[in-house]
């Protein structure tokens, strides 16, 4: 049987691993060796049913208080982790506290797992809003989610994919103003400046290229929905 057993319970993946899947989900993970032995058992199963060695990717999911401590080990752990997520619900569980709305007891654990997820270079997927009626809240906490570092979110409810993803999209102003930055700071830099001022703001470098990131994430956006 492909499984194992950690911590938190018992993973099998035997039914999972089939033609078409890009990756999977794991549970739960505290630890390098969670994601290991993950890593182990789907070199294996490509192996047995003819995939291509290495396709499958993982996403760990942190939702214990020893998995949120260990976030940089875990996501740099393989390189077929590709992002990590959050699970509030069971971290507060593990934690014995409450899940409030407004998510005050979230705030180190959300922002130690996108820094993270930032420092090993893969995406950072925050926890779901589990009242699916409330979409104001919805949205405030994908925007607060956002601004900790978070480039998305799991969702439980077909009708939050439209905030979410609107949310965690760059809007039309975002990327006007990002193309002139990028426009005004090359004509400076090919002057020989370092620094401009641009609509009474300092831009530079680093300004520069935070402008890049965002025109290359719209584009990215705009040519996924036009595969679709």
């Amino acid at each position: 049987m492909y499984e194992f057993e950690f911590r938190t319970g018992k993973v099998s993946i035997n039914w999972t691993v089939q033609a078409g899947l890009d990756g999977i989900v794991l549970p739960k993970a505290e630890s390098e060796e969670d994601v290991l032995e993950t890593e182990k058992l789907l070199s294996a199963l490509e192996q047995e049913r003819g995939l291509e060695p290495g396709s499958l990717v993982i996403v760990p999911t942190l939702e214990t208080a020893r998995g949120v401590v260990n976030a940089y080990e875990i996501v740099t752990a393989s390189q077929r982790v590709v992002a990590i997520a959050f699970g509030a619900v069971d971290f507060t569980r593990d934690m014995g506290i409450h899940l409030s709305r407004e998510g005050t007891e979230l705030f180190y654990a959300r922002s130690h797992i996108a820094v993270a997820a930032r420092a090993a270079e893969v995406q950072a997927i925050d926890t779901p809003w589990i009242d699916v009626a409330d979409r104001e809240g919805l949205v405030r906490d994908s925007e607060r989610g956002r601004q900790l570092g978070f480039r998305g979110k799991l969702l439980i409810h077909p009708s939050q994919i439209e905030p979410v993803n609107k949310v965690f999209s760059p809007s039309e102003d975002e990327v006007g103003y990002a193309r002139k930055v990028v426009e005004a700071f090359s004509e400076a830099e090919a002057k020989g400046l370092g620094a401009i001022s641009l609509d009474g703001k300092m831009i530079d470098v680093t300004n520069f290229r935070q402008a890049q990131d965002l025109i290359a994430l719209a584009e990215a956006i705009a040519q996924r929905e036009e595969e679709n």
